[in-house]
């Protein structure tokens, strides 16, 4: 049914480029554009599927008789796949709309409408996914986008996220016997069997360095990893009969021993 097509980038809003396409009909044929992205989804990936399509009874040409892209217009709404409007249902469905109609540039989204049919990519998709983390502090993956692409759906995928929630970690007091995790206490039963089981974890290096080392460098780069990684100062230790780990204050700093070999 489609005569002429062409697909441009145009800038929905400033940032947000999308694809459009243009179509002229064969005579009789009426376009929808929800058929059109039905029969290509079939063929091309979400990406590649163009947001909005305008039909047009000709293309305007230039006097040289090639394409006035200039003189396309913008896409109306009827110009997107549009489904039978169904009010928002709820306080997350109606909260997941007002932030689609910010995200889309829209006045009014339904419980059934797609986010990728009303002009979503995924772009949007990862802002659509932050401003959920934002609005109901819960994680909903990217992927969950595309999985529940209706607001319905989506809706559906939050409260789940509500009900799953995890417990806020809280961080521990460092000054405190913390427990070993398990691949400590592996390494810790390993040690008790065979004091020297030990030596296989040991990373042996060499380095050489040419021209005049400035130790107080190398001393305050070594003093700020120890710093930052608190498994670089961590020590295993009994208490109370219980191995625990034992982390040095950040301000321990790393013992640089030095031999002058020049003599």
């Amino acid at each position: 049914g489609v005569r002429e097509a062409v697909v441009l980038v145009r800038e929905h809003r400033p940032g947000d480029k999308r694809l459009v396409a243009y179509l002229t009909a064969q005579e009789g044929v009426e376009l929808s554009a929800a058929q059109l992205r039905e029969q290509l989804s079939q063929g091309l990936a979400e990406y590649m599927i163009p947001s909005a399509f305008v039909t047009l009874a000709r293309f305007p040409l230039t006097p040289n008789g090639k394409l006035d892209r200039r003189a396309l217009p913008a896409p109306e709404d009827d110009a997107y796949a549009s489904r039978d409007y169904e009010a928002p249902a709820g306080e997350v469905e109606h909260a997941l709309a007002q932030i689609w109609q910010a995200l889309l540039g829209l006045e009014r989204v339904g419980r059934h409408d797609h986010f990728f049919e009303l002009g979503g990519h995924s772009l949007l998709a990862v802002q659509l996914v932050s401003r959920l983390r934002q609005r109901f502090e819960v994680e909903v993956a990217l992927r969950d986008v595309f999985a529940e692409p209706t607001l319905q759906g989506l809706a559906r995928q939050v409260e789940n996220a509500r009900l799953s929630a995890q417990t806020p970690l809280t961080l521990v007091d460092r000054n405190l016997p913390l427990p070993l995790s398990w691949a400590q206490q592996r390494l810790w039963f390993l040690d008790q069997l065979d004091r020297a089981a030990g030596a296989a974890y040991h990373i042996p290096a060499g380095l050489r360095l040419r021209g005049r080392l400035n130790r107080d460098a190398l001393q305050a780069t070594l003093d700020r990893i120890v710093a930052r990684h608190e498994t670089l100062r961590t020590h295993f230790a009994l208490h109370e009969g219980q191995a625990i780990q034992v982390i040095a204050p950040a301000t321990q700093g790393f013992a640089l021993i030095t031999h002058d070999l020049r003599a």
